[in-house]
């Protein structure tokens, strides 16, 4: 009853005609609210609910990077999440429950990629995605599953892009490219985010280069074993080799039949080493970068007891070596794997040509960069670097004022003009202020071989040919001091030159035979890579497993067991520059 009926009738139809219309309005909100929750991030929200969602998701996103989400767990970066929610006028994002639950099924297998699946908010995704349907969970919940879901979403397609490691934290002067997309990345954002199947979306962000796809293939392989336990050590002993019977040639039977270099057991003693046996080791060797002599010494046998989670790490950092450049490798290019002391030349995205390599001493490591190759040297001079200079020739000097004149090394001042070693106070050189330039002429003492390849870099290496190519014949070929000598180097110098008519074998042999130092411009010049891998994958998809000569796998793989950090390629900050 009306509390104002002792008072006038008009004052009474107001308060009451006023009460009414307040009611009114809290049961609207409350069917809204209703409507919402009944709806959730699942179902398609009618555009009498479409007003509360956006709100909540507005002021959400306002929030960030302030405040998290879900119980304390941050988003990447609230500026994309933002950009995207205002982009679609923040309406939620996962609409059907099942896309949903086929895309946290994805990022729970992200192991098979080599990465790992707590860093795309599972399982707490799970768990949420599991509440969403219940009464009595808020709608703030809801909201923040949605986000969370688009934000799992983007870390994955980031990864899967760029690589969770950032290169340039461990390779300071790193200089593949790592930039967004394009100007469209948002389209392609929502793209993902409105296919039917946003988890096969994704598909297309992953290298599509064979290289991954094997590892990825070996990855799993690996962890297959890894689950049977089947996995025992050799016993030390003595070299197995042919001839030799002993009980651990069986253990070594089984363990080549998991490398799939041998099949079965032989129909007599499978304690013998017979002819089979010693190819597959020598296959085995061949696949991990040792001498393949057939003999199981101390080093194959090491390489064969290395643990099987070992070589699962190993496979995951280079996957994410490849995610860093795969994205972005040209069709033609010249590919150098400093591990695998390997050239490949690529043409038409085609394998055309390899040779074998030396590279950098482990204390004079060869760096990892792009370039491209513009010129190439027949019968090059050598101007001794200043690291060598320092380092080899002006020791060797002072002790031994003959050493330049029998190396055919001539002395230059800083005006070009040739200088008489023999009026030089050697013992009073200071390698750090020299203020000559030495100089090799060419000829069968000079290092640089009959041609050189000349890529601009500030590292002062180059490809050039050797006179010592006994070295290739070695297992491992860290040898130099960071240049790289490649075998055949002619052999590359006339694909590069691509003449016919001018440039023939012939005539690079009548160049070369000349004598006389000629440089000549490429017409197409030549993009080159200079990477460290330590898997490597032939032509017929074989998986090799490689020393690391520099010993830079661990870092890499610390850097992807690690927390999350999100470190933006090039382009974000103009394409995301703020929050709000």
């Amino acid at each position: 009853m009306c509390k104002h009926l002792d008072g006038s009738v008009k004052e009474c139809l107001i308060f009451c005609r006023r009460t009414l219309e307040a009611s009114a309005v809290m049961v609207k909100h409350f069917i809204l609210i209703t409507l919402f929750v009944a709806a959730g991030p699942f179902a398609a929200v009618s555009a009498v609910a479409q007003e509360p969602e956006q709100e909540l998701i507005r002021t959400r996103l306002e929030s960030l990077p302030e405040r998290a989400l879900a119980d304390g767990v941050w988003v990447t970066d609230g500026r994309v999440l933002m950009a995207l929610y205002r982009q679609r006028a923040f309406r939620a994002a996962w609409k059907r429950r099942a896309s949903a639950e086929a895309f946290v099924s994805l990022i729970a297998r992200a192991e098979e990629q080599g990465l790992n699946p707590a860093d795309y908010h599972w399982p707490k995704l799970a768990q949420m995605l599991a509440n969403a349907e219940s009464s009595l969970d808020s709608d703030l919940r809801r909201i923040d599953l949605d986000l969370l879901l688009t934000d799992s979403l983007l870390r994955y397609a980031y990864h899967l892009r760029f690589g969770k490691v950032d290169p340039s934290t461990l390779y300071p002067h790193w200089n593949l490219r790592r930039a967004m997309p394009g100007p469209d990345t948002l389209e392609q954002l929502q793209a993902i985010l409105e296919s039917p199947e946003p988890h096969q979306a994704l598909a297309e962000a992953i290298p599509q280069s064979p290289v991954y796809g094997h590892l990825k293939r070996m990855l799993g392989h690996y962890r297959a074993l890894l689950g049977r336990g089947a996995w025992t050590t050799i016993a030390p002993g003595p070299s197995l080799k042919l001839g030799t019977t002993d009980t651990r040639v069986r253990s070594l039977r089984e363990r080549l039949g998991v490398f799939n270099v041998i099949e079965g057991s032989p129909e007599d003693d499978p304690s013998n080493f017979d002819r089979d046996l010693e190819r597959a080791v020598i296959e085995f060797q061949m696949r991990h970068g040792l001498r393949a002599d057939g003999i199981v010494g101390r080093e194959t046998l090491a390489a064969l007891n290395v643990p099987i989670a070992a070589r699962i790490d190993q496979l995951r950092v280079n996957m994410e070596r490849a995610r860093w450049v795969f994205q972005d490798v040209e069709d033609d290019s010249l590919t150098v794997n400093i591990a695998a002391f390997e050239a490949v030349l690529f043409q038409s995205g085609k394998r055309v040509w390899s040779a074998r390599t030396v590279v950098g001493k482990p204390f004079r490591k060869t760096p990892v960069f792009k370039s491209k190759i513009t010129h190439l040297v027949f019968n090059p001079t050598w101007t001794i670097p200043p690291t060598i200079l320092r380092e080899d020739i002006l020791p060797r000097v002072k002790d031994d004022p003959d050493f330049l004149d029998r190396r055919g090394m001539k002395l230059f001042d800083r005006g070009g003009r040739i200088v008489d070693p023999y009026s030089i106070a050697w013992a009073d050189m200071n390698p750090g202020s020299f203020p000559y330039t030495i100089r090799q002429e060419p000829g069968a003492e000079n290092p640089l071989g009959q041609v050189k390849f000349i890529l601009p870099n500030p590292y002062f290496v180059y490809l050039h040919d050797t006179p010592s190519k006994e070295l290739f014949e070695r297992a491992d070929r860290s040898f130099s001091s960071g240049c790289i000598r490649v075998e055949n180097a002619l052999g590359l110098a006339e694909i590069l030159l691509d003449d016919s008519r001018e440039w023939s074998g012939d005539a690079i042999a009548a160049a070369v035979n000349s004598g006389r130092t000629r440089t000549i411009p490429l017409a197409r010049p030549m993009t080159i890579l200079l990477l460290y891998r330590t898997n490597e994958v032939d032509a017929d998809g074989n998986v090799y497993f490689l020393q690391d000569i520099y010993n830079r796998d661990r870092a890499v793989l610390k850097a992807l067991d690690g927390p999350f950090v999100f470190s933006p390629p090039a382009g974000f900050d103009d394409e995301f520059p703020n929050i709000h």
